[in-house]
């Protein structure tokens, strides 16, 4: 990650989205706005210890979220995703396009096309990939979706209501997807006269590095360089 006297920041996805996410948090929007007498350097490390505590918490949810995820597979179906796909269950189709277990034999309902694959191969085994649904790159995984729509819920429960309130409540909608993400993380940036540099690529995935870049070229006010401190000191992967 570049420092922030860079003419770029680069950080992923996932650490962006969280650090946003944390600043426009009711307990940070609260301590932000107490009219507290300090020097600016004591202020700005209340802030910044703030804005990562709040961070990690969220990654902890994250999570929780994941591993709620993981519960939801069979034993039948984490063997075949680690021999086929890897450790890395972020990576399983199950986990990252449609949640829930594709085998057979969980659940009172099966989908129409694996039950005709089981009726046609007499077998109560995991489903072969052949029928799985193709990678959708457009789209957060499930998993972050449940976990956006939580914090989002939980947001609008214990705060009043602020210049990010319409984007929040976006989240907690049923269509909430990477169009909505995008509006928050992109209106709190020009807040800080920053913004993401285009990207070649469609792919919406959590592990992108994107390009923070300031959008004009004249000096940053304080608030500024504090968010680029708090974007390069989260230590997120």
């Amino acid at each position: 990650m570049e420092s922030p006297t860079s003419k770029c920041l680069r950080v992923t996805r996932l650490a962006l989205i969280h650090a946003v996410l944390a600043y426009v948090s009711p307990e940070f929007t609260t301590m932000s706005c107490l009219p507290l007498a300090l020097p600016t350097e004591i202020r700005l490390r209340i802030l910044t210890q703030l804005h990562l505590t709040l961070s990690a918490s969220l990654l902890e949810s994250l999570n929780h979220s994941l591993q709620s995820a993981l519960g939801d597979l069979c034993d039948s179906c984490k063997a075949y995703n680690i021999h086929v796909y890897g450790q890395n269950v972020s990576d399983w189709p199950e986990i990252k396009v449609t949640g829930g277990c594709w085998c057979a034999k969980v659940g009172g309902r099966q989908r129409p096309e694996i039950a005709r694959a089981r009726d046609r191969w007499n077998s109560d085994a995991c489903v072969d990939g052949k029928i799985r649904s193709p990678m959708v790159d457009s789209d957060p995984p499930p998993y972050f979706i449940f976990h956006l729509r939580h914090v989002a819920v939980s947001y609008l429960s214990t705060s009043s209501p602020s210049l990010y309130t319409r984007e929040i409540e976006a989240m907690v909608t049923s269509r909430a997807g990477a169009k909505e993400i995008d509006a928050l993380v992109l209106k709190v940036l020009r807040r800080f006269q920053c913004c993401v540099a285009p990207s070649k690529t469609m792919a919406w995935k959590l592990e992108d590095e994107l390009c923070i870049i300031p959008i004009s070229e004249g000096p940053s006010d304080d608030d500024s360089i504090w968010t680029l401190l708090y974007f390069s000191s989260m230590h997120l992967p």
